[in-house]
């Protein structure tokens, strides 16, 4: 049985990719509703979903989101 990626869920962005990275996943990134812009600052994975081979990172487009945070409106 193939092992998964490991789970970076709540992990800064910049960390999580490195991580996948380096254990040989391709990454894919979205960002959360809008605003439909690069996230900026210190902003955290909020879901992940792996595919043979890639995982996708979804970020919120605001960093006071968290995992435990996600429906709520920012501050």
């Amino acid at each position: 049985m193939a092992q998964g990626p490991p789970e970076v869920l709540g992990w800064e962005l910049e960390e999580a990719k490195a991580r996948l990275l380096s254990c040989g996943w391709q990454v894919e990134i979205k960002v959360t509703s809008p605003p439909w812009k690069k996230p900026e600052g210190r902003v955290r994975v909020i879901r992940q979903k792996s595919r043979p081979g890639s995982v996708e990172l979804v970020v919120a487009a605001h960093p006071q989101i968290s995992p435990s945070t996600k429906s709520e409106e920012p501050a």
